[in-house]
């Protein structure tokens, strides 16, 4: 049975800005949008074989296609959590105050 994939409200803030950005600048904020539901449904069907953090257990990370973005996502019991949309190439684990204790 797969697990429900939530996403964290912090993430989904991310998102909007980062749509925001990008339909302003190519008109392609919907676009960003769909990738990132896409790999989120996914997510709940495939969470093995995204790419594992190696010092962080059940977290891991998923590319979105056609963008610098990939979801940073962990498992937990109940759920899959998206933790961050994380730009690619800014603040690296700026999201870790997130994870659950």
């Amino acid at each position: 049975m797969n697990k429900p994939v939530e996403i964290h409200p912090a993430a989904e803030q991310e998102l909007i800005e980062a749509a925001q950005w990008y339909e302003e600048r190519a008109s392609l904020g919907s676009d960003l949008i769909d990738e990132v539901l896409a790999v989120r449904d996914m997510l709940a069907e495939r969470f093995e074989t995204y790419t594992p953090l190696s010092d962080m257990p059940g977290v891991r990370s998923a590319d979105v296609r056609r963008f610098p973005y990939r979801l940073i996502c962990h498992s937990q019991p109940d759920r899959i959590l998206v933790l961050a949309v994380a730009h690619e190439r800014r603040r690296p684990a700026y999201w870790r105050d997130r994870l659950p204790e």
